[in-house]
């Protein structure tokens, strides 16, 4: 079925999407604290990139933010107009209205200007061609998410001075999803940086499950 409609066949693309990269990170899991690290870390880069990307091209079904942050943009860049102060109720004619549901109709949007600035780019680019809107949107997510999953790797190996410390780390922050493909982007966040924190304090021999199960996102 079409991205922007959600029937069954979406949902077993996003069960499967899902799926796959959860059994992945537990296998990350296990073998980071019992195999040596050149053989665990293959998985965990696999975690990292594998599930934004499985995640792409499905319907996002627990994520219809990423309807809400187009319109939001669209109020920007095809009307003029403030989202600060203007709700997607304003335009029910609106070609990205239909999909915008709940919430985002009825509220201004209730992020920082970048967020918004960005939305307004991709929705000037892409026009009335709403998938491309979509997939624009995720494809900025999900570099921003490789960006920092490697900034996360390169500070904690930086500050420890341990390539294991540094995959503990990647693998707590891949437990997240990026924003525009699952909808616990915030609560993802905010656990996944408790756990990195901690990782700096772990042993390099330690087999703890701590950082790593800050969210597993399953």
């Amino acid at each position: 079925g079409s991205i922007l409609r959600y029937d069954i066949d979406g949902f077993r693309a996003f069960a499967l999407a899902t799926l796959v990269p959860s059994l992945l990170y537990l296998a990350a899991l296990l073998l980071l604290s019992r195999v040596p690290l050149p053989k665990a870390l293959p998985v965990i880069i696999g975690v990292t990139i594998l599930a934004p990307v499985l995640l792409l091209t499905t319907y996002p079904a627990l994520a219809a933010d990423v309807f809400g942050y187009l319109m939001y943009g669209r109020i920007v860049s095809e009307h003029g107009g403030n989202p600060y102060i203007e709700t997607a109720n304003t335009y029910p004619s609106d070609i990205y209205f239909p999909p915008t549901g709940g919430d985002w109709r009825d509220y201004p949007v209730p992020y920082g200007p970048i967020w918004v600035w960005v939305s307004a780019l991709v929705t000037w680019l892409a026009g009335d061609r709403q998938l491309a809107a979509l997939l624009a949107l995720k494809l900025i997510a999900i570099a921003a998410h490789l960006g920092v999953a490697g900034l996360v790797w390169l500070l904690t190996r930086e500050m420890t001075g341990s390539d294991r410390k540094a995959a503990w780390a990647l693998l707590a922050y891949s437990s997240r999803r990026p924003n525009c493909l699952l909808n616990s982007w915030k609560r993802s966040a905010t656990m996944s940086s408790a756990g990195i924190a901690a990782v700096p304090a772990l042993p390099d021999s330690s087999r703890s499950l701590t950082s790593s199960a800050a969210d597993s996102g399953i």
